[in-house]
């Protein structure tokens, strides 16, 4: 993807990241006889009404527009008719009223914007008609760069080039109009830099409110544009545009061609990531992402740990009457859920480790024994990271990926198996990978530094700590390399266990797990990487009888979303 492709589809993600992936078009823009110009008007307002004004495109954009669109049953194919279908506007109490669940992300992701009672209702239809009119746009700029290296001669290339500033200058008059993200600066610099005789296009950049100018024309007379910009409105300012780097040169190249996409993607997400309650609006454009990286991995260099040695003494109290992975969830044992959602997910990989403890082991060996598995037993009730350090003796000489995950988790969907891996691949410097999910009140809250790095991770139970209202929590699965692992598992045993009382200086004398090793590994550069990209319903596990209903419940929900999505 060139240059101005990128230019014209900053304002719609999913037109940016179809095209991203598209590598068979990477044609190249002539640096002969043409100029890009980047004038720099003012830093963009990121005062408190500003940002709201941005909040506001991007909840209509990633929220409110995909959730009418989609309650209309539109598909690819009948989505440009649709968007001129959309109403003008929409209040809030008519988002609260017919999407419930959007609504509940709007509150979540965009708290001040739903407060700002004056602002409803907000515009919809223009903002809809912009990004159509943005992806018809790139599609032509793309279709006319992929023809250029077969023009007969110069006169073709300039008449192609004169297309693309047109369609600049087309998309600046849709920000300006429909979007409305142009401010009086930026609209007296396009006006004077268009006065230019030999200037093809001009368009704001980025998300608007200031910032730059970008101005297509040919080399010869570039330097008359920046003299002319400087008299006319730098220096009207008592600037000097070309002295403080406001005036920017830029010269073509192969675009992606060069570049590893992986790195796009790795990019992109750690972006989203760091956005903190933010990123649970982008969940759909996080697994967009990992379904796009070209990256693969081979099953067999993963080998999966399901735990499933707990007493069930609590499930027990509740009526539940077998050990907690084998309750009977959708006609199955949860146990089974789980590996056949592996299997399914990731292929055949090393057989899984089941950890079981004296009490279950019989009952499990006998539910599992047509599956190929093996089995290790946890002798004592010490804790999930205890259990898994049972495998080290038989996993000792694995050098590829522990996938850990508990018998007690049947919502976990093949595909959630599959990306947890992908975005191991993808980020393959860190040591541990999990995906995660916003949800209210988080059983497992994992805490983020102010760059967006995982810095700790809580069991409220287990640690007897306060539920947040809301927060980012693992589900129950985690991508870890096995020697990293183990060896930190061995560290941390050493570093609490009392010989003495046989037990763990720990909550409870049990040595947790993930929470343990995420706080060990996470002040580690590359320690631990977690991407909010699941369903919060996968996290849904069985601690108790009513659990098993929930699960149910989630997985038919889930199935026929997913039934509908195809």
């Amino acid at each position: 993807m060139d240059h101005l492709t990128i230019c014209l589809g900053a304002a719609s993600n999913a037109v940016l990241i179809n095209y991203a992936t598209d590598q068979t078009r990477l044609a190249a823009l002539p640096d002969q006889p043409f100029e890009w110009i980047t004038f720099f008007t003012k830093p963009a307002d990121k005062g408190r009404e500003i940002m709201i004004e941005y909040n506001e495109r991007a909840a209509v954009s990633r929220l409110i527009i995909p959730a009418i669109l989609n309650s209309a049953g539109s598909n690819p194919l009948d989505v440009m008719d649709a968007v001129q279908l959309l109403p003008e506007t929409i209040s809030l109490d008519a988002i609260r009223r017919d999407y419930p669940e959007m609504f509940e992300e709007l509150e979540r992701a965009f708290p001040a914007l739903v407060n700002d009672t004056p602002r409803w209702p907000l515009k919809i239809r223009t903002r809809g008609l912009h990004h159509l009119g943005e992806a018809k746009r790139v599609t032509l700029a793309t279709d006319i760069l992929d023809s250029m290296p077969h023009a007969n001669d110069s006169g073709d290339t300039i008449s192609a080039m004169k297309m693309l500033g047109r369609l600049l200058d087309e998309s600046h008059a849709s920000l300006r109009d429909l979007y409305n993200v142009s401010v009086p600066e930026v609209e007296e610099l396009i006006k004077i830099v268009r006065e230019g005789p030999h200037v093809l296009g001009a368009r704001v950049m980025g998300g608007g409110f200031g910032g730059n100018v970008l101005a297509l024309t040919t080399r010869e007379h570039s330097q008359n544009l920046i003299t002319q910009v400087q008299e006319q409105y730098y220096s009207v300012r008592g600037r000097n545009g070309v002295d403080e780097g406001s005036v920017i040169v830029s010269t073509p190249g192969p675009g992606l061609s060069e570049i590893d996409l992986n790195d796009v993607w790795r990019d992109a997400i750690a972006n989203i990531n760091a956005g903190g309650t933010n990123a649970a609006a982008q969940v759909t454009n996080l697994r967009v992402l990992i379904d796009a990286s070209s990256i693969s991995f081979a099953p067999r260099e993963i080998w999966p740990v399901i735990v499933a040695a707990g007493q069930g003494t609590r499930a027990a109290e509740t009526g539940l009457s077998v050990p907690k992975p084998l309750a009977i969830v959708g006609g199955q044992p949860a146990i089974v859920h789980v590996l056949r959602s592996i299997r399914e997910g990731l292929g055949q990989t090393l057989p899984p480790v089941i950890i079981v403890s004296p009490s279950n082991e019989a009952a499990i060996r006998e539910a599992l024994r047509r599956e190929n598995v093996f089995f290790v037993t946890q002798p004592h009730a010490l804790g999930t990271g205890d259990a898994v350090l049972q495998a080290h003796e038989l996993m000792k000489d694995f050098a590829g990926l522990a996938l850990v995950t508990w018998g007690t988790q049947p919502v976990i969907r093949p595909q959630t198996f599959a990306r947890a891996v992908k975005l191991a691949r993808l980020f393959d410097a860190y040591d541990m990978v999990l995906p995660a999910a916003f949800k209210k009140h988080p059983y497992a809250p994992l805490r983020r530094n102010e760059s967006g790095e995982i810095e700790s991770a809580t069991e409220t139970h287990l640690e007897a700590a306060e539920t947040s209202e809301f927060g980012e929590s693992n589900i129950g699965l985690f991508v870890v390399k096995s020697q990293p692992m183990f060896r930190v598992l061995g560290v941390l045993r050493s570093r609490y266990w009392d010989e003495s009382t046989g037990r763990y200086n720990r909550a409870r004398g049990e040595l947790g797990f993930p929470n343990e090793l995420i706080s060990a590994l996470a002040p580690v550069k590359f320690g631990v990487f977690a991407s909010p990209f699941a369903d919060p319903r996968e996290e849904q596990g069985i601690k108790r009888l009513e659990d098993v209903s929930r699960c149910e419940q989630f997985l038919s929900e889930l199935n026929a979303e997913e039934t509908t999505l195809k």
